[in-house]
């Protein structure tokens, strides 16, 4: 009678009246499996020795990766973006980074600053060639200047706020942006401040030669439009909702950025090589140019120049009133001599 017993894979054939053999078949391949079993700990063993070092080093890396980053990467603020054809470029550099898009959207962008120092520019040309210089007006006419110089600064002072932030998300965020490429986007960002301060200057400089009140209303009105061009031109984009897309997939950042955190920024861009020579030159003058907009911005900007118009009227004086070469500093010599 043949007795077959299997331990895992092993099969023993056993005559029935031999026990003691079979028992030490048995036990010998129980052995063999601790063995076999030792040998495979041995090597789980060697595995982590192998591996634990290695996770350790990739954890520090991640570590130091996420600490490098946090810099950059804290959302808790949201970057309010308006439906302007600048704003949009912006966004879609970010969120929509097609390329044949965002070409087109940069050429609008350049159309339409074109267009709004055209108009500025041929506007300051015309009051040149003319020679309008400051009327000083009576109470009436002055207080209609000071009215709309404020009203144009509620429609600048938020454009000029938003490019300040959109330059601050590109030098602090540029990991996000397409290889790390932010000269187009500070560009953008630029424009947009350039078109809506100069048209605020603009503003200030010839309701300040008007004469009448209408001259007055009617010359904010025309510098009103210069600032919302860059809304108008955005209207084009007919096949997009701008609204839409920025409440769902809107763009945070870190709002709350101070000098020491530029400090940090500027270690981090060297440390990563981030940038070559001719990008790193760039990237630290739109540092500097940043810090300088956030504290003219709070402490001129802001508060002061809506008051511009009544600066520009008290430091007028009437050319009768003055004599010899300060007279000749603000008009024209022969205005000097009969006066107004």
């Amino acid at each position: 009678m043949i007795n077959s017993i299997k331990i895992e894979d092993v099969e023993v054939f056993t005559a029935g009246g031999d026990e003691d053999e079979n028992m030490d078949l048995v036990e010998g391949a129980e052995g063999k499996e601790e063995q076999d079993e030792q040998n495979e700990g041995g090597d789980t063993d060697a595995i982590k020795k192998v591996d634990i070092p290695e996770l350790q080093l990739g954890l520090q890396k991640q570590k130091t990766k996420l600490k490098d980053e946090a810099l950059f990467g804290a959302q808790d603020d949201k970057l309010a973006l308006t439906k302007d054809i600048y704003a949009y470029t912006f966004y879609c550099f970010i969120k929509k980074p097609n390329p044949v898009l965002v070409g087109e959207l940069v050429i609008k962008c350049f159309f339409t600053i074109m267009l709004q120092m055209g108009i500025i520019y041929f506007k300051f040309d015309e009051a040149m060639k003319k020679e309008i210089t400051i009327f000083r007006g009576d109470a009436d006419l002055n207080i209609v200047r000071i009215t709309c110089s404020f009203v144009m600064h509620l429609y600048t002072f938020p454009e000029i706020r938003l490019a300040q932030q959109m330059t601050q998300y590109a030098l602090y965020n540029s990991h996000k942006f397409p290889e790390k490429r932010i000269f187009f986007p500070l560009l953008i960002a630029t424009m947009k401040i350039v078109g809506a301060f100069s048209a605020e200057i603009g503003n200030i400089y010839y309701i300040a030669g008007y004469t009448t009140i209408s001259q007055v209303i009617g010359g904010y009105v025309r510098m009103s439009i210069i600032t919302k061009i860059d809304d108008i031109m955005a209207m084009t984009l007919t096949t997009v909702d701008i609204g839409g897309e920025y409440a769902s997939n809107p763009i945070m950042y870190r709002r709350r950025q101070n000098i020491m955190g530029d400090l940090e920024l500027v270690q981090v861009w060297w440390k990563h090589k981030a940038f070559n020579a001719l990008q790193w030159l760039l990237a630290i003058a739109f540092l500097l140019v940043n810090r300088l907009l956030r504290f003219l911005y709070v402490t001129v900007y802001y508060y002061f120049l809506p008051f511009g118009i009544i600066v520009a009227l008290e430091l007028y004086q009437a050319p009768d009133t003055m004599r010899g070469s300060m007279c000749e500093k603000f008009t024209k010599a022969s205005d000097c001599k009969i006066g107004f």
